[in-house]
């Protein structure tokens, strides 16, 4: 709460949109023409303003600019803070959604599966032993939550999204919670 309030005039002279969350600050606004990009300089110059009046510096290493856009020929400009130019990406996530510039989800979908498929063979190494429905438990905790986070954001809408979320589903579902038991098999010749 103390926080909050802390930072609550952080908005106090910025004209481009804002969105906070805990600690993340994303600034933004349409930029239709030059004077949209130095108003977003502005703004990017008030909040430096603002973070060395009260001492809560931003780490301008995380830092970074994204331009949303399917224009062929869009308004470039080279933001920067604190005189260092903010690095242009094409990706970037924010409260745990990758955001694309062109929109897709995809490589949204691929973090979200390559880090699933990795949770579930550490479970399967290490619980592959364990009861059925603790297995399944630790599934849907663990590995689901991963596939699952922010979907009404990113809802996948192309069979080929779909395909990768339902394989890791598969992978789960079927080999890690079914219960496999070893049978000894009788020597042949006995």
């Amino acid at each position: 709460m103390l926080f909050l309030i802390f930072i609550n005039d952080i908005e106090h002279g910025i004209t481009s949109y804002i969105g906070l969350f805990a600690d993340d600050c994303l600034l933004f606004r349409e930029i239709k023409s030059a004077a949209d990009s130095i108003a977003l300089q502005a703004d990017l110059n008030n909040l430096i303003r603002w973070s060395t009046t009260w001492g809560m510096l931003f780490n301008i290493r995380k830092c970074n600019a994204m331009s949303i856009t399917n224009k062929r020929s869009p308004v470039v400009f080279n933001y920067e803070m604190e005189d260092t130019p903010l690095e242009r990406v094409t990706d970037t996530i924010y409260l745990g959604v990758t955001l694309s510039s062109n929109l897709s989800w995809k490589s949204h979908i691929e973090k979200a599966c390559s880090s699933a498929d990795r949770v579930l063979g550490f479970l399967w190494r290490t619980m592959h032993k364990c009861p059925k429905k603790l297995r399944e438990r630790a599934f849907n905790s663990i590995v689901r939550s991963r596939l699952d986070y922010a979907a009404t954001v990113w809802d996948p809408h192309q069979v080929t999204h779909k395909n990768r979320i339902e394989a890791v589903q598969r992978r789960g579902g079927g080999a890690f919670c079914v219960q496999h038991k070893t049978q000894k098999r009788p020597r042949t010749g006995e």
